[in-house]
């Protein structure tokens, strides 16, 4: 995986789709949903890191919430509305540990 380290280096990791609302809200013209489109080097990241998991069990990888907790850090509702800078917190400057 560290081969990936500098393929996303510099690069658009994704695109939002649609770029304008074309809709205005009503049932003839509804807003669409808006998604992403992700490049395809994050696409391949992605499959590598699910492959990682699938061939190395015993790193336990999928235990999301169990890794927070051996590691002393707390996962909840509160914490994740904190993360997202919902209360007015700019998230992006905040450590796992210093949002907790």
């Amino acid at each position: 995986m560290i081969s990936f380290i500098p393929r996303l280096k510099d690069i658009e990791y994704a695109k939002l789709y649609p770029e304008q609302q074309t809709g205005d809200g009503s049932i003839e013209h509804p807003f669409q949903m808006p998604f992403y489109i992700y490049a395809d080097v994050v696409r391949e990241f992605e499959k590598e890191v699910y492959k990682f998991e699938k061939d190395h069990p015993e790193f336990q990888l999928n235990t999301y919430n169990n890794i927070f907790l051996m590691n002393g850090l707390r996962w909840d509702e509160e914490v994740m509305t904190k993360w997202t800078g919902s209360d007015g917190i700019d998230f992006r400057s905040y450590t796992c540990r210093e949002v907790l």
